[in-house]
């Protein structure tokens, strides 16, 4: 039996308020908890001040060196600068002193990092102000610096075990990464808090001559029909982060606490390339997300580019789809199983106070396998397993293609009762118009439609099968994180 069509929708551009009035239809809010997996960090002060530079000889130069150490229980450091100034030729050089890992910006790489660098794994950096040769002018200041911290007693997103059992295995897949959310920071306080951890993958549609473009849901930006700020700081894409047999660089510590791979396997989010619309605003059917990246350590590499010319998902219609076809989640979801997986499904939480401690495989790569139950309108419907931070995964079938993004999860997924795993289809059209704006030559246009208030009563023009109709819409917003 073939799976649900989308009927009037496909990838076509569908525009103005007809679109709104067929979004909102289609739209079938259903009560979801869908959310990225914690990540607690706070803003620690820090005052550093190269003072101005200059480097009167012929050849480059370190002006400046500073170590700054934020003590024995922190696991991971990120730098933001608050100011820099790096004529043609000069660079700053930040080091971790755990691992040895560095990233070298020049200043068109700080630019595509809004300011900030990659994570560093472990609690000193070293920072180097190399200038350039018969170069005048060189400083970079830093006021605070985002710092990790260890997890509170049980930490996760909602569980969405399908079974009795985690069926969750461990992933090498390139084409999946884990997109880290620094954006709900206060300003200049040391208070910690919780951030997000979200999926995301690179797809085979062209960002520019050399990159491609990548797919998330929605609520991991929240809705950004019209982008953010092009320096923003906030968004890191990962790559590679595996945890295979529990003894790789890049699995998490047992205590749940992440660990992150190097810089070159790491990218800077394009905040005003990012185009979102939020589950939560909008209804579960209409959560996804499109954006950009910056290059790497650098300058070197983008997305794609570091990946391998392989790594990208082609796009398939789900409603090419029939019931039953295997379907594949591969994301990052909070597990507090062990290096062994498996486990029961209160494995959606990772608690750093277990005994044993088992949070080795926390927001790691990993990938599972389950049935389609539904596809119906712009929502497909499995029973894989899935867990907070797999938001934003891909939602892989027959031909390994990307039908769509895992948006939502639920405590059942037994596809009888009405708790099920879920997300928003490829073929959603304002997805498939901010691609298109994204592309190459594309308009670059945000994708803003106005949003439905609750309960609201609203009288939209909507054209079907060639004839105008009124559709009365009375719509309840219901929360999707």
């Amino acid at each position: 039996m073939k799976a649900k069509r989308f009927g009037n929708v496909g990838v076509g551009s569908i525009t103005g308020w007809g679109a709104c009035a067929l979004v909102g239809a289609l739209g079938a809010i259903k009560p979801a908890n869908a959310e990225p997996a914690p990540l607690y960090a706070h803003m620690e002060p820090v005052m550093l001040d190269s003072g101005v530079l200059d480097n009167p000889s012929n050849e480059p130069a370190v002006v400046f060196t500073r170590i700054l150490d934020l003590g024995p229980d922190v696991p991971w450091v990120r730098v933001l600068f608050s100011d820099a100034n790096l004529p043609p030729g000069s660079y700053v050089r930040v080091t971790s002193l755990l691992d040895g890992d560095s990233q070298t910006l020049d200043a068109a790489g700080l630019a595509d990092w809004g300011n900030g660098t990659a994570f560093f794994n472990g609690s000193a950096v070293r920072i180097e102000l190399v200038a350039g040769a018969r170069s005048a002018g060189n400083v970079v200041r830093t006021e605070r610096l985002f710092v990790g911290e260890v997890p509170p007693p049980v930490q996760g997103g909602v569980a969405a075990i399908c079974d009795t059992a985690d069926d969750r295995q461990a992933s090498t897949d390139k084409r999946v990464g884990r997109l880290l959310n620094t954006e709900a920071r206060p300003e200049g306080e040391n208070t910690v808090f919780p951030l997000g951890i979200c999926t995301g993958f690179i797809i085979d549609k062209p960002a520019g001559p050399d990159d491609k473009l990548h797919l998330t849901a929605g609520h991991c930006f929240r809705d950004r029909c019209a982008g953010l700020l092009p320096k923003d700081p906030s968004y890191v894409f990962q790559f590679n982060v595996v945890c295979v047999n529990g003894t790789e660089p890049t699995c998490s510590n047992p205590n749940c606490n992440i660990y992150h791979p190097p810089a070159a396997d790491q990218f800077p989010v394009i905040g005003d390339s990012v185009r979102s619309w939020d589950g939560a605003v909008r209804g579960t059917a209409n959560d996804w997300a499109v954006f950009k990246c910056g290059k790497s350590n650098n300058q070197t590499t983008f997305v794609h580019q570091g990946n391998g010319p392989q790594a990208m998902f082609t796009l398939g219609d789900p409603t090419n789809l029939f019931l039953g076809s295997p379907i594949r989640i591969t994301g990052y979801g909070a597990d507090g199983n062990g290096p062994g997986g498996g486990g029961p499904p209160s494995a959606c939480k990772c608690d750093p106070g277990a005994v044993p401690a088992t949070g080795t495989r926390n927001a790691t790569l990993q990938t599972a396998i389950g049935d389609l139950i539904d596809v119906a309108g712009t929502i497909i419907e499995y029973t894989t397993d899935a867990c907070g931070g797999n938001s934003g995964s891909p939602i892989i079938g027959p031909g390994d293609k990307a039908f769509g993004i895992h948006t939502f999860g639920r405590l059942s997924c037994d596809g009888v009762t009405t708790n099920i795993n879920g997300g928003t289809a490829i073929t959603h059209p304002f997805l498939q118009d901010a691609i298109a704006a994204l592309a190459p030559g594309g308009s670059q246009a945000a994708i803003c439609i106005p949003t439905l208030s609750a309960w609201g009563l609203i009288i939209l023009g909507l054209s079907v099968a060639s004839a105008a109709t009124v559709v009365i819409l009375r719509r309840r917003a219901v929360s999707a994180g």
